[in-house]
């Protein structure tokens, strides 16, 4: 299956190795990654003012270490936005580990809607999703990248961004969206930061699911910090929720296609 990255949305096509994707992404939306790392230090600023100060770079960092050992290339492509954007690398590590935006314990809940081919006028599923978040003023764009072994990503993200991805599609027919699951009354461990991601991340995930069995294989394969629920679907016609906690995932499949 050949990807087309359409609509509204900034997309850039990603080839070459870690780094050159990572160049290529920060050159392409250079100005987009720079505001939204002001959203990032304003965010960081408002939460302080509140009394929310967390170690942010200690957790990040902690949390960025153990990332590699499960995806070292990650180190060339975060090097690759900074350059390639003109911010410093501190400020792109910070706003991939973001402990701003899940310490800040807002409510958090975005809307995920699924419809299968067998539902729809022309046959094509449709996976939608929203950012339903109030202060959320960060950039999205689409990166549509190359793999090595020739297949092929989409990925909805934040300008600067790879683990913050909201939807993905891959050339398998796997589609992936998310919602994060953050609440007043939610308890983050981040004394596990150097042991976990902060949140599953679908990057990994994306990039070799080829099913949504595959894709439940490689999250439930992930420690994480916080919840987050993701709707997933194949080229099979196989469809489900994952709710995912820092302990476990509870999969639910879809009812009527739906």
């Amino acid at each position: 299956m050949t990807l087309t990255a359409t609509g509204g949305a900034p997309s850039a096509r990603l080839t070459g190795a870690a780094y050159q994707q990572g160049l290529m992404h920060g050159r392409a939306f250079a100005d987009l990654v720079r505001m939204n790392i002001d959203d990032m230090h304003h965010g960081i600023k408002y939460l302080a003012d509140r009394g929310r100060t967390y170690n942010y770079v200690d957790i990040a960092k902690r949390s960025y270490r153990y990332a590699l050992t499960c995806r070292p290339d990650m180190d060339d492509e975060l090097h690759g936005i900074a350059a390639g954007s003109g911010v410093e690398f501190d400020d792109i590590l910070l706003h991939n580990f973001p402990v701003y935006v899940m310490g800040s314990l807002l409510p958090m809940e975005c809307t995920q809607v699924l419809v299968p081919g067998t539902l729809s006028s022309d046959g094509q599923t449709r996976l939608a999703k929203t950012r339903d978040v109030k202060v959320d003023t960060m950039r999205n764009v689409l990166l549509h990248r190359e793999l090595a072994d020739g297949r092929e990503t989409i990925e909805a993200t934040l300008a600067g961004s790879i683990t913050m991805i909201g939807s993905a599609l891959n050339s398998d027919g796997v589609m992936l969206s998310t919602s994060g699951i953050w609440s007043r009354r939610t308890v983050i461990d981040f004394d596990r930061a150097d042991a976990a991601w902060l949140g599953s991340t679908l990057d990994p995930v994306i990039q070799q699911a080829r099913t949504v069995d595959d894709a439940e294989r490689l999250l439930r394969a992930e420690p994480r910090l916080t919840n987050l629920n993701v709707v997933a679907s194949d080229a099979t016609g196989a469809a489900a929720a994952l709710e995912i906690t820092p302990y476990e995932i509870y999969r639910h499949d879809s009812e009527s296609g739906i």
